[in-house]
């Protein structure tokens, strides 16, 4: 191997080596969000199917005692 094509290697590594570091940093800046954002709307959807629940219980005793 040439002295050219080493070095055109070498480049081409670091360049696979920079893309795999800013996807890297693409993924923990997206990952940081899903973090903040999912358990809130694991919470939101947890407190919608309690009131569901709850208004149909109320629904299903009020026809009962009427």
């Amino acid at each position: 191997m040439t002295d050219e094509q080493i070095e055109m290697l070498c480049k081409a590594i670091d360049n696979i080596t920079n893309a795999l570091n800013t996807n890297n940093a693409t993924l923990e800046t997206i990952l940081g969000h899903y973090n903040g954002i999912v358990p809130q709307m694991r919470e939101n959807v947890d407190r919608a199917n309690r009131f569901g629940r709850e208004a149909e219980t109320n629904e299903v005793d009020n026809a009962v005692a009427n």
